[in-house]
This record gives C-alpha cells, sequence and structure tokens, in this order.
C-alpha cells in the first residue's frame, strides 16, 4: 500500500502534460490537441491493463511487471525532457508551496467549480466504470445465457475495448467542433448525449448490449473533457494556468477511483445496476447545474 501512494503522489506526468498543451497550443488548433491526448490516454488506460494481463502470462514472476513499467515511466519522461518545448514561465520570487490559498483563490471564479464537476463526473462515468465492467459482464452472464457463444474473458475484452475505440474515433470530431464553436456550447452538447447514453446501462441484459453501451457513451462522452479544459484555460487566474489546470486534473483522477468504491458500495446491497443508476443520475445532476 505505501508503495501505491507514493507512485501515485509523484505521477504528476499527466496534469503536467494538460498543463503544457493548453497553454502552449494556438487557439486555432486548440481543440484537435486536446481532442488528441485524451484519444491516447483512453488508449493507454485500455491497453495497460490488457498488456498487463498478457504479460502476466509470459514473464517469470509478477515483480518483473513492475521493472517494465518503471522502464515505461522512464522513457516516457525522456521523450518529454527530448521533444516537448515550452516557454518557461517562472515566478519571481521563492517558491512556495500554497496549494489551499491557490484553491482558495481558483475557486472564487464565477463557474470554475461547476467545469470541476464536469471533469469529475466525466472521469467517474467513463474512466472510473471501466474498472467495474468485469464484475458487470460476469453479472449480466449469470442471468441469461452469453451471447454468440463466445468465452467470458473474451466478452470482458470486448466490452473494454468497446469504449475506447468508439471514443478514439469520435475524439476528433469533437475536437474540430470545439476548434469551430465556443466551448460551453461543445461542453453541453457532449454532456446532455453522455447523460442519455448513460441511461443505457442500467438496462442491459447480456454483454452484447453492455457493448452497444459502450460504443455509444464513448461516442458521445468523450468530449466533455477536452471542452472542460479550455473553458479551464479561458477562465483561470492570470497567472494560475497549470496550477489550475493541475486542480482539475486532480479531481479528475478523484472521480477516477470514486467509481470503483461506489460499486463497491452499492453493488453488493443494489447491484451493480443500481451503480450505473447512480452514476447516470450524477450525469443529469451535473447537466442540470
Amino acid at each position: 500500500l505505501p508503495t501505491f501512494v507514493l507512485g501515485g503522489t509523484c505521477n504528476g506526468y499527466v496534469p503536467a502534460a494538460i498543463a503544457v498543451i493548453p497553454t502552449h497550443t494556438p487557439r486555432r488548433h486548440l481543440g484537435r490537441a486536446l481532442a488528441t491526448v485524451q484519444s491516447a490516454a483512453l488508449l493507454g488506460t485500455t491497453c495497460g491493463p490488457a498488456l498487463g494481463a498478457l504479460l502476466a502470462g509470459v514473464l517469470p514472476a509478477y515483480r518483473d511487471l513492475f521493472w517494465i513499467s518503471a522502464g515505461l515511466s522512464a522513457m516516457a519522461g525522456t521523450l518529454a525532457l527530448a521533444f516537448a518545448r515550452e516557454e518557461a514561465r517562472r515566478p519571481l520570487g521563492p517558491f512556495r508551496l500554497t496549494v489551499l490559498r491557490d484553491s482558495a483563490v481558483i475557486l472564487r471564479v464565477p463557474s470554475m467549480w461547476v467545469l470541476f464537476l464536469m471533469s469529475f463526473l466525466f472521469s467517474t462515468a467513463i474512466f472510473g466504470s471501466t474498472t467495474v465492467m468485469a464484475l458487470y459482464v460476469l453479472e449480466l452472464a449469470g442471468a441469461g445465457p452469453i451471447p454468440g457463444g463466445l468465452a467470458l474473458e473474451t466478452w470482458v475484452g470486448i466490452v473494454t475495448m468497446a469504449l475506447t475505440v468508439s471514443s478514439a474515433a469520435a475524439a476528433p470530431v469533437w475536437g474540430r467542433w470545439l476548434d469551430r464553436f465556443e466551448p460551453g456550447r461543445v461542453l453541453a452538447l457532449s454532456l446532455l448525449a453522455g447523460m442519455l447514453a448513460s441511461w443505457l446501462f442500467p438496462f442491459v441484459q447480456d454483454p452484447l448490449q453492455l457493448t452497444v453501451a459502450r460504443v455509444v457513451l464513448g461516442l458521445c462522452a468523450v468530449g466533455i473533457q477536452p471542452a472542460a479544459v479550455q473553458l479551464i484555460k479561458a477562465w483561470c487566474p492570470a497567472g494560475m494556468d497549470a496550477r489550475t489546470l493541475a486542480l482539475g486534473t486532480a479531481l479528475a483522477m478523484l472521480g477516477n477511483g470514486m467509481a470503483p468504491l461506489l460499486a463497491g458500495l452499492i453493488g453488493p446491497w443494489l447491484g451493480l445496476r443500481a451503480h450505473f443508476g447512480f452514476v447516470a443520475l450524477l450525469m443529469l445532476a451535473g447537466l442540470l447545474v
């Protein structure tokens, strides 16, 4: 447990990347750049566990997986140092870590907390729910016949990849819309579509229907995060771009971890259908706000 806590504390690669891209990308290309990063994050989130499961059956010990993860992390850092370019704007005076004060300044900006809420809900509905999909497939398989005669493990993989493939396909489209239209309108449209798509999950009856629901959700909701990041960049206090984006990313990661916790609390009592119904209600609440 301490090892995972330390690893999570030092994992600032994603927040730094999200902070660098909006602050160093021309406005006319920002939507497509954010959508590209979103596609890469989805692919990495899905391919990582799949690659780990594949290597676990080949490597002599599970410990070797962590050596590979450390090597890949070092490679990512080396690539960033070698190819990422930025204009450093270091503040005058000594460095002071004032997280609480900075957060209070950021949250005093009108509507900023709404954008953070959007990022939180997006991560809860998209990234976080991915970790409980295997359990939901097992629950659906126990309620009826498995379609297609495929193995249960195959359906788990199909369901997991469905959202990634559809999101990666739809992200460039949402990126072009962000470059052409106001981010607020794109955010509202994507949130409305994602909310409607999330209501499919409590009513699916088999893994095939679950796969279709995941495809629809990926097509509809992948525009939420890029639009929210673009608005956060536009509304953040002067000189606090990186800190504002990092705070938004931290809240999104909190949403990523909340979904499995909610599933663990709700699932044993009411079933995973109730969990996905609750997530859909969260999306509806975010839209109303």
